[in-house]
């Protein structure tokens, strides 16, 4: 089971497991804790979905169109009625979203629409039960099969999606290994017309200290979709401009102790703040263990080595995994996470999930996607902004769930 820490904006990283979207309402349950000495009646029988013997069971929710499947064309009119659906757009915002008015029909966008965990108050419940002491569950951990076949949305419910978009003459360019995201991309103006609204270009204030704003999609209205869309998704997780496209430049430099001087906090300083000391006097360094860093476009090998050096840190290079667009640049925060994370743990098996930059759509796919590989212990992302400047889609909708 994945751990997530060092998440820089909890908004995002929940957003992202919701799809920016409400849980769905699947029924009650009970739950109460024998005396912890392994008796089996710990109230699960009282909790729906729970079957006793074989263990969780779960089932999807009914088709209310019937023999439809994937295909949109058969729907009857009284599933195409159009539906208000909150979105993940940001909108104008005086000094921080700027709105310069309506995006040029023939310009381009990417989008994610995310679709709702099946019977996820039965998951949050079992979750609970699995981190309990006395519990039947406790530390029993579900696998990723289990996870997919009792609770990822119902693989004919993304198609028919995917089928409704192809339709408007959108491209699916990425559907999520678990589901849970789809990317697709056309036209502003295909946009604007199906979904009802009218896509604005909002200049973004940087987050980094001095930099100019730059570009976004934002509204001013919220969403229109028909029913049986706003029926089966959380609605848009996010629209941006396209990706930018390049080549990445080749690695220079020489590999090179630079240390910093004196005054300077290196990774030692963070081991004895951190009391990790002992542990690597007692021979742990994190060998056996593995580390995901979800980022940004890429980094510079030589610096990575150029740090490690400096500091006295022997380690092989990370693993690198490019999730969606081809990456094109190195990025600063990039090369800084993955610095100190495998610093602090210079045993540790290191995997770099990159994304092609740093806007919502491509960071919530790639963080996604680095939970569904379920190939490290622990997950670190530092990539955000400033919750209250989060499109109120995301920053609401996580609120009580922290």
């Amino acid at each position: 089971m994945v751990r997530l820490v060092h998440v820089a904006s909890p908004s995002v990283a929940l957003a992202l497991l919701a799809g920016c979207g409400e849980p769905e309402a699947v029924g009650t349950a009970t739950v109460s804790f024998g005396s912890g000495t392994g008796s089996v009646d710990d109230g699960l029988e009282t909790m729906v979905g729970w079957s006793g013997s074989s263990g969780w069971v779960t089932t999807g929710p009914d088709d209310p169109v019937g023999p439809c499947g994937d295909d949109p064309s058969c729907l009857p009119p009284s599933e195409t009625v159009p539906t208000d659906k909150p979105d993940g757009l940001p909108s104008p915002l005086p000094g921080v979203y700027d709105d310069q008015g309506p995006a040029p029909p023939d310009a381009g966008f990417r989008a994610l629409i995310g679709f709702p965990t099946r019977q996820r108050e039965l998951l949050e419940k079992r979750v609970a039960l699995m981190y309990a002491p006395g519990s039947p569950l406790f530390r029993r951990y579900m696998t990723v099969d289990a996870w997919m076949a009792e609770h990822a949305p119902d693989a004919t419910e993304v198609a028919l999606i995917e089928n409704w978009l192809r339709s408007r003459g959108f491209t699916i360019d990425f559907e999520a290994k678990n589901r849970l995201l789809v990317q697709f991309s056309g036209t502003v103006a295909d946009f604007n017309a199906t979904f009802q609204t009218e896509l604005h270009i909002c200049m973004r204030k940087n987050p980094l200290w001095e930099d100019p704003p730059f570009p976004v999609y934002c509204t001013l209205d919220r969403f229109t979709l028909p029913k049986f869309v706003a029926e089966r998704t959380n609605g848009l997780a996010s629209a941006d401009l396209p990706t930018e496209k390049g080549e990445l430049t080749p690695e220079v430099g020489e590999i090179v102790a630079d240390p910093p001087g004196p005054e300077a906090y290196g990774p030692r300083v963070f081991y004895g703040a951190y009391h990790l000391h002992p542990l690597f006097d007692a021979g742990f360094d994190g060998g056996g263990s593995s580390i995901g860093v979800v980022a940004a476009g890429t980094y510079h090998a030589v610096d990575l080595q150029i740090f490690w050096k400096s500091f006295g840190v022997e380690r092989a290079l990370p693993k690198r995994v490019e999730v969606m667009e081809p990456v094109f640049e190195r990025v600063t925060e990039t090369a800084l996470d993955v610095q100190w994370a495998t610093a602090m743990a210079p045993g540790a098996k290191a995997v770099v999930y990159e994304g092609p930059d740093a806007r919502n759509t491509s960071l919530l796919f790639t963080w996604n996607q680095a939970i569904t590989a379920n190939e490290v212990d622990v997950l670190t992302f530092s990539f955000a902004h400033r919750e209250d400047s989060e499109p109120s889609r995301c920053a609401t909708s996580t609120t009580s769930r922290r």
